[in-house]
């Protein structure tokens, strides 16, 4: 679809990778490895405070996304892939 793609094994690893590549986008699971996506997408906006926030998870509703204030999405699993790609070209 013409993006360029990171992806990273952990919230920890995402932080290292914002030194070389900085998202438009982040597809964050909910229950990330070592530091949680929601700890994660505070550190994330506080960084890159323009880039989307889609969270994804298959076990975790996400009720208040306007908590984490704008461009902060909710997606769940089984993923809608028509969905997920809505989400990203936005």
């Amino acid at each position: 679809m013409g993006h360029e793609v990171r992806e990273v094994w952990s919230a920890e690893d995402a932080k290292s990778s914002l030194a070389a590549f900085v998202p438009e986008i982040a597809l964050l699971d909910v229950r990330l490895p070592g530091l949680p996506g929601d700890a994660f997408a505070h550190y994330l906006r506080h960084k890159v405070p323009t880039a989307r926030i889609v969270f994804i998870s298959g076990e975790f509703r996400m009720e208040d996304v306007e908590l984490m204030g704008g461009n902060v999405q909710f997606l769940s699993k089984p993923i809608n892939f028509e969905k997920l790609v809505e989400l990203i070209n936005g």
